[in-house]
């Protein structure tokens, strides 16, 4: 979890816009949702929805700050968290 000193009572989860398949938490918590994915051959698989891995980085100015990357239609996006929950 990101943030230690509130307790999970406060978490309240939000979809994160235009990134289909993903909610954030007022804590900084970033998880992926249940889904189906229909392969080539036709067979569906079930993928249970868990919580991403967050990366820091340095950015621009020097600052450290937490990213998360999602694959949405295939292509890598990557984001910072900051901005997803603001």
């Amino acid at each position: 979890m990101l943030n230690m000193d509130k307790s999970i009572s406060d978490e309240i989860w939000k979809d994160i816009p235009n990134i289909p398949g993903y909610k954030a938490s007022t804590l900084g918590n970033i998880t992926s949702l249940d889904r189906q994915i229909i392969k080539s051959n036709g067979v569906i698989m079930k993928r249970t929805g868990e919580p991403m891995k967050l990366t820091k980085r340095t950015n621009s100015h020097g600052r450290e700050m937490l990213y998360v990357s999602f694959r949405v239609s295939n292509k890598p996006i990557t984001r910072g968290v900051s901005t997803i929950i603001a």
